[in-house]
């Protein structure tokens, strides 16, 4: 899967950073910002046990109320796995731009608000 999506982004890659390929930035938000590459290949470790007891959610896009399988590969069944509280949603990855008034609904939903 990983290196699907580097074939389709390397076009999108210089100096270390991926530009998002949405357009040119915009000054206001949303907004989009290079992101460094090493966050695409370098695992997060934490090693600190303490790290349990972190409060912590996982949010599911959604389409037709159902995830797909990439989605569940890259962190859903970790985060059952870890029993954290699953929150769906329906839309896309951009979410952000798409919709995001209903974005912020579940984000403050899912923070308790």
């Amino acid at each position: 899967m990983w290196s699907d999506l580097g074939r389709l982004m390397v076009s999108h890659i210089k100096d270390s950073v991926m530009t998002y390929p949405f357009g040119p930035t915009k000054p206001t938000p949303p907004m989009d910002v290079p992101q460094p590459i090493k966050t695409y290949t370098e695992p997060l470790r934490i090693s600190n046990p303490r790290v349990k007891y972190i409060p912590t959610a996982f949010i599911v896009m959604t389409k037709n109320g159902k995830s797909d399988s990439h989605t569940d590969a890259m962190g859903l069944s970790r985060a059952r796995a870890r029993n954290w509280k699953i929150y769906p949603f329906e839309g896309g990855h951009y979410s952000m731009r798409e919709q995001p008034e209903n974005l912020v609904k579940k984000l403050e939903l899912v923070l308790g608000k």
